[in-house]
């Protein structure tokens, strides 16, 4: 399956369930939380999150094309991933649930290279209390993933739960599968009393 085929059955029905899967499990956890849905492509998962959370953030280098104009709480910031959490910065804006649900295992050229380290300085900088992570393949060392998930660890976030998700039908091959990690991290008092 060529890697382009890949981005576009991140956006089909056969994988949709996947979205389900995470917005069943973050359902009760997003009220009154910003969400960032860093490189979202489509930002699909947003159209299936219950909407009691404050704001969703959502950035690509491309833009969301044909977006509907009616998404409250939304906001589309076209920028590259190593910039985001300057502008966070500069907006004084916190995130309290990071989504990267665009992991390819680098087989697209599209794909950033720097998202890895976005990632792990994101989660240093804001310390979002869930990080949701969805890979193309099971093989998180080709991507990055694994050495993105130990530094993670070590910043204080451990696994919640993963799911290998496959495409319905028969259409697709295993290249297909999606890896999903949800991560939750624990820092301090303080922090914890605000969940």
């Amino acid at each position: 399956m060529q890697s382009e085929d890949n981005w576009k059955n991140l956006n089909t029905p056969e994988l949709d369930h996947r979205l389900f899967l995470i917005a069943g499990y973050l359902l009760g956890k997003t009220e009154d939380k910003t969400i960032l849905d860093l490189n979202c492509g489509a930002a699909p998962l947003y159209w299936k999150l219950f909407k009691d959370f404050e704001f969703y953030l959502a950035t690509d280098k491309f833009p969301i094309k044909d977006a509907p104009k009616d998404r409250p709480r939304f906001k589309f910031k076209r920028m590259l991933d190593h910039t985001v959490s300057t502008y966070l910065r500069t907006k004084g804006e916190s995130i309290d649930i990071l989504l990267a649900l665009g992991y390819a295992a680098r087989q697209d050229i599209k794909e950033s290279t720097t998202l890895p380290d976005t990632i792990i300085e994101l989660c240093s900088t804001h310390t979002p209390e869930y990080v949701v992570l969805d890979a193309w393949d099971r093989l998180p060392g080709r991507c990055g993933l694994g050495q993105t998930m130990g530094m993670l660890t070590k910043q204080g976030y451990s696994i919640e739960c993963s799911w290998l998700v496959r495409p319905r039908g028969t259409i697709f091959s295993a290249e297909a599968e999606r890896q999903i990690y949800i991560l939750k991290g624990v820092f301090d008092v303080e922090r914890i009393s605000k969940s």
